[in-house]
């Protein structure tokens, strides 16, 4: 605290903020959004929305019963599934191929590396492509990551090839899931938002 007289004077002078009141609506620039269609939008737009979102009844956004609350559940418990099911069987296959925990971790490893750098781009891929796109390219690339590791686990426990080469090819197949299984739940969740 200061208790010389020039600090009180600049102290008095300073204007006070009335922080209960609203600033003028001359007063608050209104910046330009980019909507999940990749329309440029503005505030005042979105505010628009939401009001008459309220005056019908549904302003607290996506219903959970509607087809693509739904659809977005299913991608979303598929992807979260078939995650937790790898974890579950990646062990069991790494001892029957012999291998050091470690090796068998590291396929985790590399996984949710490449989904943590992967995820920003997903992100700015949906603003730009839009959000239904990157979520079937998400999918795809489930479906294919999913696909691949089932082929290699079965070619190397039925011996068509050496068990390391196997788990590589595994490993790349997870490398596949993180690249590409974290574009459906960015954009999916972003989906959700957007409504």
């Amino acid at each position: 605290m200061c208790w010389r007289r020039s600090c009180v004077k600049r102290r008095d002078a300073r204007p006070r903020l009335d922080l209960a009141a609203p600033p003028p609506p001359s007063a608050v620039p209104l910046p330009a959004l980019r909507g999940g269609n990749g329309r440029r939008q503005n505030v005042s737009d979105d505010q628009a929305a939401i009001a008459s979102a309220g005056e019908r009844g549904d302003a607290g956004g996506m219903k959970p019963t509607s087809p693509a609350f739904i659809m977005l559940f299913a991608v979303s418990l598929i992807a979260a599934a078939g995650n937790m099911g790898l974890q579950s069987v990646l062990p069991a296959i790494g001892r029957q191929f012999e291998l050091a925990d470690t090796l068998v971790a590291g396929a985790f490893a590399i996984s949710a590396l490449m989904w943590t750098v992967a995820s920003p781009f997903w992100a700015r891929l949906s603003d730009r492509l839009g959000r239904k796109r990157v979520i079937l390219i998400g999918l795809g690339g489930f479906v294919a990551s999913m696909t691949g590791f089932g082929v290699a686990a079965t070619a190397g426990l039925e011996g068509w090839l050496a068990p390391l080469v196997a788990f590589g090819l595994m490993a790349v197949a997870r490398t596949i899931y993180g690249v590409f299984g974290s574009a459906a739940p960015i954009a999916s969740q972003a989906y959700v938002a957007d409504r």
